[in-house]
């Protein structure tokens, strides 16, 4: 008779004590998908004795108050203080927010030191970024512009995944080579309009960062850095321009005076002229002037038809008496 008591009050004792649990229902969600799916134990920690529980979902905990933690890697850490936990079933439900990261570039390959980038530009925006300063919001798409002094641009594109610390994204870099030369002025006015030398090599026009200017006495000094297969250098100043084929290249040579025309830069000289002037006359005039020197005459000669009638065609659309005369003019200096 006392054994079937005892066991009878054990289990009445149990069935009393699992009464007084709560079943904790964990609903967890984040604003960016985590790289891999998990389950989220949180810390449920006892207001007055500090002790921490981890539980997950499902599992149960004896009622009463409790600070609530919910931390997991690369997501902003909730904390919730004096949580009542009571009643059959308690649910934590929450949004964990991933964390904004920094983004740094590793260069690969490289040779002892690693190239550190010159400028880095933020292409959505066009502004530059300040590495190890700014962070960026995972989930979103980064798309950057990575500048070196001594080698070629990179472009990179992609989604930054959610993560502690530091990401890093390796880029391919391509060493140039130094290309130096000499001009005695590197700067004219066109019928007022200010012009400097732009380079290109293979018809890609060099980066403003890839040309370093020193002034000399009487001359320029330029080095552009330039890839170790390009074979043909152009210097333009205005709309006129200078070949160099790189094989023939001596380093420090005086590159010389521009001896060809651009056709579609001497119309775009024209188009800048007249937004100034607003008078087709103006124009005429400058075609005149121009095709006088017989140098000039010889540059028009050594253009491709198809150019030379983009010139007529433009002409002819002038507002002026005599624009046809002037394109026969034209037409015939060609021949």
């Amino acid at each position: 008779m006392l054994r079937f008591t005892f066991v009878f009050v054990v289990i009445c004792a149990l069935s009393t004590l699992s009464a007084q649990y709560v079943q904790v229902k964990i609903d967890i969600t984040h604003d960016v998908a985590p790289p891999q799916s998990s389950s989220h134990p949180v810390a449920f920690i006892d207001a007055k004795t500090q002790i921490h529980r981890l539980l997950t979902n499902n599992r149960k905990i004896f009622p009463g108050v409790y600070d609530i933690k919910i931390k997991h890697p690369g997501y902003e850490t909730v904390y919730r203080k004096q949580q009542q936990v009571s009643g059959p079933v308690f649910v934590v439900k929450e949004k964990l927010i991933a964390k904004k990261r920094q983004i740094s570039f590793e260069p690969t390959p490289h040779i002892g030191c690693a190239p550190c980038p010159y400028t880095v530009i933020d292409m959505q925006n066009q502004q530059k970024v300040e590495l190890f300063r700014e962070t960026f919001a995972p989930g979103k798409f980064f798309h950057f512009k990575i500048l070196f002094k001594a080698y070629k641009t990179v472009e990179v594109k992609g989604v930054l995944p959610v993560g502690e610390d530091l990401h890093i994204v390796k880029i391919p870099v391509t060493r140039l080579n130094p290309l130096e030369f000499t001009i005695r002025k590197n700067k004219k006015v066109i019928d007022e309009i200010p012009y400097e030398y732009h380079f290109t090599v293979e018809d890609k026009l060099l980066e403003a960062h890839h040309i370093i200017t020193q002034k000399g006495i009487g001359r320029y000094y330029y080095t552009v850095m330039i890839g170790k297969s390009a074979a043909l250098f152009r210097a333009y100043l205005g709309y006129t321009f200078v070949d160099k084929p790189l094989k023939d290249f001596r380093n420090g040579m005086n590159i010389g005076r521009p001896n060809q025309l651009s056709i579609t830069r001497f119309i775009a000289h024209l188009q800048k002229v007249y937004a100034l002037k607003r008078d087709d006359a103006v124009l005429v005039e400058i075609i005149e002037n121009f095709f006088k020197e017989e140098r000039n005459r010889n540059m028009l000669k050594r253009c491709s038809k198809e150019d030379v009638a983009k010139l007529l065609d433009y002409i002819s659309t002038w507002k002026v008496e005599n624009a046809q005369g002037l394109v026969e003019k034209v037409r015939k200096m060609k021949r």
